[in-house]
């Protein structure tokens, strides 16, 4: 294939979608701040060098990409994104035409992750069957057991700050960190430069990781790696300045290597340091999401879809917020995590 053709390859997966679909508001996440240092002191240069380029070709796994050249900092082999990506379809119910980078980083934890050479990425079959996780040997599922994440986590980029924030949190995960933008059909024609054009054409949600920054063009540049092949723009990178990285999106994700009760623990101490309510109920509104209910045991299951209920006296500082399952059930929200919520947040 040339390279008139695979820009065309490109263009038309903005059509149909690059693969990532937007990450939700979720309590469950674990604060990366709560697991950062205090870096705030930046030398020059800093970057986590990949050997590889991985090409996701016609399959919207691109967060499957992001996630496994996430982990080979971790694993020092190169992971199968379609392992990653059928797991993640099946969470999801084969119903939606990507995932999400919570979905995607969960496999790494609840699954684990295989090298690439064991379970080929073969991104040329039919997505029900590259899917199939029936399809899957038993001896690739029990090697993935084997390199299990700990915990996954979630660092918000604010907006206005979102270069700086990118730089301490690479600082202290030393490892890829899987991020996301709109990506516009301009961006697929990004020369050898490397350096993204205006947003024009079609777009959609996409993943891949950042590696950190250099000295390029006399500025300092913002390294980031794709899943287009080493064909594509420079090497299978692209570069933002400072203020150009505003286009990502608000989340950036990584695993930490702390077991999950314990990160559970240094999360919700670290919620309650910060003295903010812990669910942003507000967040939900607008989605349809909001509600809730407390049960016999203690904790409050959240029903999907419900109008908020009225809360007594009694459990004025009690509540909870919706979190779509693929049953399109609910969750149980814990109590630690509802603490410091009053009527006044909704």
């Amino acid at each position: 294939m040339n390279i008139s053709e695979h820009q065309t390859e490109l263009d038309e997966m903005v059509e149909k979608g690059m693969g990532y679909v937007e990450d939700s508001y979720d309590p469950r996440d674990f604060d990366a701040e709560a697991f950062l240092g205090g870096v705030e002191e930046f030398e020059e240069e800093f970057l986590v060098d990949v050997p590889f380029v991985t090409y996701q070709g016609r399959m919207p796994s691109c967060t499957a990409h992001a996630v496994t050249t996430h982990k080979w900092k971790d694993e020092e082999f190169r992971g199968s994104p379609r392992f990653n990506f059928a797991w993640s379809k099946y969470n999801d119910g084969y119903t939606r035409w990507g995932t999400s980078l919570r979905n995607a980083m969960s496999i790494l934890v609840d699954k684990g992750f295989v090298a690439e050479e064991r379970y080929p990425d073969e991104n040329k079959l039919f997505e029900k069957d590259y899917t199939d996780v029936h399809k899957i040997p038993v001896e690739i599922i029990e090697a993935a057991r084997e390199h299990k994440a700990e915990s996954y986590v979630r660092k918000t980029l604010y907006s206005s700050h979102k270069a700086r924030e990118l730089m301490r949190t690479i600082k202290d995960a030393q490892s890829p960190i899987a991020v996301s933008m709109t990506w516009r059909t301009s961006y697929n024609h990004t020369g050898a430069s490397g350096i993204l054009g205006e947003p024009q054409g079609n777009s959609s949600g996409h993943a891949f990781v950042y590696l950190g920054w250099i000295q390029k063009y006399g500025k300092r540049m913002h390294v980031f790696q794709n899943s287009f092949g080493d064909w594509w723009a420079d090497k299978g990178r692209f570069y933002l300045e400072d203020d150009e990285c505003e286009r990502l999106n608000g989340g950036a994700w990584f695993t930490v290597d702390i077991d999950k009760e314990t990160a559970k623990k240094q999360d919700i101490e670290f919620k309650k340091l910060k003295k903010e309510p812990m669910l942003k109920l507000k967040e939900l509104e607008g989605e349809g999401k909001i509600l809730i209910q407390r049960v016999d045991n203690g904790t409050f299951y959240i029903n999907v879809g419900d109008k908020l209920l009225e809360v007594s006296k009694e459990r004025a500082g009690e509540a909870a917020l919706t979190a779509i399952t693929r049953a399109g059930g609910g969750i149980g929200v814990e109590p630690e995590y509802l603490k410091g919520l009053v009527i006044k947040d909704f």
